[in-house]
C-alpha cells in the first residue's frame, strides 16, 4: 500500500495514531474499477484522530439513510409489480422492470452517498529515525 490518507480531512498521515477504514466490498469495487482505468494511486484509507468523531456521525447516518431508501425501493417494487396484477395485465416485463427500478434506487444511493466504515482498533505509526552516518 502507499500512504495513509484521511478519508475526512484528505491529508497524509505521517506519524502518530490513526484508525484504518474497512476494505468492504465498495472499497474494493471501487479499487478495481480504479485499477482498469489506470488511476489508482495505492493510497491506505485510514482516518485521523481528530476526524474520528465526525467520521462516525457520517457512517451513522448513512446507515440509517440506507434503510430508509431501501424501504422506499420496496414500496416501489411492491407497487409498480402490483399495478400490472390489478389490472389485470400479468406482464412478466413489468414486474421485472420494477424489479430493477428497486434495485438502481438502492445502488444510486450507495454509489453517491458512500461512507466506509472504520476499523474499531487503532494504530500507530512511529516517526522513522535518522541513521548515523558511519565515520
Amino acid at each position: 500500500m502507499g500512504k495513509k490518507i484521511c478519508v475526512v480531512c484528505r491529508e497524509e498521515i505521517k506519524s502518530g495514531k490513526f484508525y484504518r477504514v474497512k476494505e468492504d466490498r465498495a472499497i474494493k469495487l471501487i479499487r478495481a474499477i480504479k485499477t482498469r482505468l489506470g488511476i489508482a494511486q495505492g493510497n491506505e484509507l485510514c482516518i485521523c484522530p481528530k476526524d474520528i468523531e465526525e467520521q462516525k456521525e457520517k457512517r451513522k447516518k448513512f446507515e440509517k439513510e440506507l434503510i430508509i431508501y431501501s424501504i422506499v425501493a420496496a414500496v416501489v417494487v411492491v407497487v409498480l409489480g402490483a399495478m400490472p396484477i390489478l389490472t389485470g395485465n400479468i406482464n412478466i416485463g413489468a414486474i421485472f422492470g420494477s424489479l430493477l427500478v428497486g434495485v438502481m434506487i438502492v445502488l444510486l444511493f450507495v454509489v453517491f452517498k458512500y461512507v466506509p466504515a472504520v476499523d474499531a482498533e487503532s494504530k500507530v505509526i512511529k516517526p522513522a529515525k535518522k541513521k548515523r552516518k558511519k565515520r
